[in-house]
């Protein structure tokens, strides 16, 4: 399950496989949860005997959430299924789990200031468009201004 921060709104889910999940489910950037992550150098571990009030937005099969950090800012995390046999994980897991989370995390950034220069070239271009417009408005208006004021002289 796939958790992406948004302006406004908080962490909130955007990609599910496998798992249930609420999508009006939110978690704000100031949750308990998130600090968890300690600015995304952390993953945190599901215990499956002792429930913890910090997973309580999460389906009860969650085991890891594995944050996206980007710039140590958490630009959302991945909460992953418990796999079916014993899985002991240790520091080279943690680190594999680490660097795929940056991988992800850049990409996820790339991808948004990609949006944002975007959004950026159509208000630019709008504006060219409306200046464009707004110029020959104002030619037409200067135009019948003239004729107007000529109107007295030539009646």
């Amino acid at each position: 399950m796939l958790w992406s921060l948004s302006r406004g709104i908080g962490y909130h889910p955007t990609a599910v496989w496998q798992l249930p999940a609420r999508r009006e489910a939110k978690l704000p950037p100031d949750d308990p949860f998130i600090a968890g992550f300690r600015d995304g150098s952390w993953i945190q571990e599901r215990s499956p005997y002792v429930t913890d009030e910090t997973w309580r937005f999460a389906p009860q099969k969650a085991w890891l959430a594995v944050p996206l950090s980007y710039r140590r800012e958490v630009l959302g995390f991945v909460i992953l299924h418990r796999p079916n046999h014993l899985v002991t994980l240790d520091w080279e897991a943690f680190d594999l789990l680490r660097a795929a989370g940056r991988q992800a995390a850049s990409y996820l950034a790339e991808e948004r200031s990609t949006k944002v220069l975007r959004e950026s070239e159509l208000l630019n271009e709008y504006s060219k468009r409306f200046a464009f417009v707004v110029h020959d408005i104002n030619n037409l208006a200067s135009q019948l201004g003239l004729v107007v004021s000529r109107k007295a002289i030539h009646r």
